[in-house]
């Protein structure tokens, strides 16, 4: 099966930081997606 990935870009460290946030609630979701 194919993986699935997100790609989350962000410049600021605000950004990075709220990133980060929406990276590990998706991967609370769904376990198997990779964020890049």
């Amino acid at each position: 099966s194919k993986q699935r990935s997100t790609w989350l870009h962000a410049v600021s460290v605000g950004e990075v930081n709220i990133a980060l946030k929406l990276a590990s609630a998706l991967r609370a979701l769904e376990p198997d997606l990779q964020c890049v």
